[in-house]
């Protein structure tokens, strides 16, 4: 049996330039997804 725990992530985009967003969001997926790996999560 595996202990897994979930994880919200919220962030507000009111602010960010609509153009941009798609660009913005795909960044963000790298980058968390990059720090996970590294720090050892498995997903």
């Amino acid at each position: 049996m595996t202990n897994t725990q979930h994880l919200l992530f919220e962030l507000g985009s009111e602010e960010l330039p609509p153009k941009t967003l798609v660009k913005l969001s795909q960044a963000l997926l790298d980058g968390i997804l990059t720090g996970l790996k590294k720090r050892g999560f498995r997903f």
